[in-house]
């Protein structure tokens, strides 16, 4: 009786080592794309702009200062996001749109759902925000991100808004919850695989390479708006509704940063 035990033990041992094991390889390829991505993006332009007589120290000033070739930085990004996302299904024999839940048509009520989640992943930002304020020194409540445009104009509006609303809210809906979360909660619990993904998607908005302070703000931020999105995701089985309330996040801040 005892050996049989000793045995479901280490059995139960060992499989918890595998589900681990593959989470911490789900993650890693996640972390992966998202890095390999911007290294192929940036490469990509370059390559173009070099072809056009424009050299790499000219790009790098162009890249804090020309609106279109920032806008053109984040497409090629955002682009080799999802083209090595779709190689990896692909190499899996996987259906890319289905794995992801973006094979069903958007509706209305995909919609008018963000709305209303907007609303609560709100007032939950400012309330958790507020109640770290009061306990922790050092947390700037007002610090913005930065986004990496310059002041825009004319057509430099519709640049930017395709660039920090509809690309992010496509692409990294895709990475982080259409294809990190969902192959988290095959592997490990659901609740555990919606924190691993929250706190990536927050760690990604720290800002640790921009040369400023730490942005926890708005790392505490998105690990709050992540868990709403996963939220919306895991009801509907549809990616659309996550997707929507990341756009109308976006749009707003787009608003305040840029049209107020």
């Amino acid at each position: 009786m005892s050996k049989d035990l000793s045995y479901k033990e280490k059995s139960l041992v060992k499989s918890r080592w595998q589900a681990v094991l593959r989470s911490v390889s789900v993650v890693s390829l996640a972390i992966s794309i998202f890095f390999v991505a911007q290294v192929l993006g940036i490469l990509t332009l370059s390559s173009i702009l070099e072809l056009l007589g424009i050299n790499r120290e000219k790009l790098s000033t162009m890249l804090s200062t020309n609106i279109f070739i920032q806008f053109l930085s984040i497409s090629f990004i955002e682009y080799f996001i999802i083209v090595l996302l779709f190689l990896w299904y692909l190499y899996h024999k996987k259906p890319f749109l289905k794995s992801v839940k973006i094979d069903k048509k958007p509706k209305l009520m995909d919609v008018l759902i963000a709305v209303i989640t907007y609303g609560l992943y709100f007032i939950t930002f400012v309330a958790v925000v507020f109640v770290i304020s009061q306990f922790t020194r050092g947390f700037n409540t007002n610090q913005t991100q930065q986004l990496g445009f310059t002041s825009p104009s004319n057509t430099g509006y519709i640049l930017v808004f395709v660039s920090l609303v509809i690309l992010p809210a496509i692409t990294e809906e895709i990475l982080f919850r259409g294809f990190l979360f969902q192959r988290l909660s095959k592997i490990i619990n659901t609740k555990v695989a919606a924190i691993i993904t929250s706190l990536l998607f927050g760690a990604a908005h720290l800002e640790l390479l921009s040369g400023g302070p730490i942005n926890y703000v708005a790392a505490t931020d998105t690990f709050i708006l992540s868990l709403f999105l996963i939220y919306l995701l895991y009801k509907s089985n549809s990616l659309w509704p996550s997707i929507f309330l990341h756009a109308i996040k976006n749009t707003i801040a787009f608003v305040v940063l840029f049209i107020i």
